[in-house]
């Protein structure tokens, strides 16, 4: 099985993952729809677990398409040392960043939505989230360090194998 097989099979997997999580983002949203009349922040509360699933059926049916852009197969020299286990490192690292995103995602929908309702009521956003300011950078921070992850898995999976291989 190469590397790149194995990530559509994690990719399957995440989007499953992923589309069990949102469920709970349906039944809020329609929570929202009984208690609240038609505007946009209701809307854009809708918008996101329609946008979760629409996320998890591309992943269902184009993994392929996704692991052939974050592994881009054919980069690494052939005659380097372990490319193997440069590849492995990658789709570790990758997957990584797949999960990071997964529970970053919806937690910085929440703080978005959370942010435009009292913002709408006029509050002063400082005001309303002051006890919550090291939620709001967790998740800035798990989104940034899931995004890393992800795109810069080749360079960061080179760095750890020149870490465990002494400069080799």
């Amino acid at each position: 099985m190469t590397p790149q097989q194995i990530l559509i099979v994690a990719v399957r997997l995440f989007a499953i993952f992923w589309l069990l999580t949102s469920v709970g983002h349906f039944v809020t949203a329609f929570r929202t729809l009984e208690g609240a009349g038609p505007d946009g922040y209701t809307l854009f509360g809708i918008l996101v677990p329609i946008f979760e699933f629409a996320a998890c059926v591309f992943l269902w049916f184009f993994p392929a398409t996704l692991s052939r852009r974050l592994l881009k197969g054919g980069d690494t020299p052939s005659g380097t040392v372990g490319p193997a286990l440069l590849e492995w490192q990658s789709m570790i690292v990758i997957a990584l960043g797949l999960w990071t995103l997964a529970s970053a995602v919806p937690d910085a929908a929440y703080w978005i939505v959370y942010a435009i309702t009292y913002v709408g009521m006029e509050y002063r956003l400082g005001d309303v989230i002051q006890d919550r300011w090291a939620y709001v950078t967790a998740t800035l921070v798990q989104l940034i360090l899931g995004l890393w992850l992800l795109l810069g898995a080749r360079g960061f999976a080179a760095l750890l194998f020149r870490i465990r291989t002494g400069g080799q």
